[in-house]
């Protein structure tokens, strides 16, 4: 039997290499500093939307300006064809009456009479010559020639007094042409205003947004910069969260330990206890029992 030999011990565990130690560590401090209750909201100082450039605002004025410019235009054309399309009344024939009609209608009667006098004249003188006058004969052509003088001057007025209306008439329909010839030439105008001004318009809007679409893109970038720098810690962290994962997390590490083995006087004590022991169940007692 050998007596003081020594024991020896085996001890295992998990533990981390030091550069996933460290790196374990700067991963919860970056989580800690982006979760910190303390850390306040930083809003987006810059502009978001961009403004109406120089062109665009000329654009809505002359389109605002535009729109009372040819109103006169409309509104004349708007009068004239409600005049052009109205029915022609007795006042509008009036109007273009001659004036002097009844002094003519008067002139050309009365000359008239002056002719039949005339006439009658020398019917008289003939049948004087004859020895006819006062006859029964002379008071029927008489008679005939007043008749006819009647006839003619009732037939000479109503013409004169046709033509008169006639002729108004006529410039009453031409007034109504031209009342509508005049309202579509005012519409025209106003469409012409129109068009001008809409293609007037449409140029300066179509410059002011080439302008505002690229000073819309800066600010755009500008705002996307600002959430990629507040992205920014938060992206850090899960990349090195993302890269840590996928690394073993623990390896095993074996320590070896030794201690002595009991000494001489500790085994005879062991003996001894051992030889008590069997003897007690003998029936032995050293001590007399």
């Amino acid at each position: 039997m050998c007596f003081g030999t020594p024991v020896y011990t085996t001890t295992e565990k998990q533990q981390l290499p030091q550069f996933l130690e460290d790196a374990y560590k700067k991963l919860t401090q970056q989580a800690t500093a982006v979760t910190d209750p303390g850390v306040q909201y930083m809003p987006y100082g810059g502009q978001r939307l961009a403004p109406l450039t120089t062109e665009q605002q000329a654009g809505r004025q002359l389109a605002f300006q535009g729109a009372q410019a040819f109103q006169p235009d409309l509104q004349q054309a708007r009068g004239l064809t409600s005049l052009a399309v109205s029915p022609i009344t007795g006042q509008d024939i009036n109007y273009y009456m001659n004036p002097f009609q009844q002094q003519v209608t008067s002139n050309v009667l009365d000359e008239m009479r002056r002719r039949s006098d005339i006439e009658g004249q020398r019917t008289a003188d003939a049948a004087v010559r004859a020895g006819a006058f006062g006859g029964s004969r002379y008071g029927v052509q008489e008679a005939e020639r007043m008749r006819n003088l009647r006839d003619q001057q009732s037939r000479t007025a109503a013409d004169l007094a046709r033509q008169n209306y006639q002729q108004a008439l006529g410039a009453a329909q031409s007034q109504r042409a031209q009342q509508l010839a005049g309202g579509s030439q005012f519409s025209n105008l106003a469409g012409q205003q129109m068009n001008l001004q809409q293609q007037g318009i449409s140029g300066l809007n179509q410059a002011g947004l080439q302008g505002q679409q690229q000073l819309q893109r800066g600010m755009d970038i500008a705002y996307q910069d600002f959430l990629r720098q507040q992205q920014f810690p938060y992206t850090q962290a899960a990349t090195l969260g993302n890269l840590l994962s996928g690394v073993p997390a623990a390896q095993m590490t074996t320590a070896y330990s030794q201690q002595p083995g009991p000494s001489m006087a500790q085994q005879l004590a062991g003996l001894g206890m051992a030889g008590l022991g069997t003897a007690a169940q003998l029936g032995y007692s050293p001590f007399g029992g």
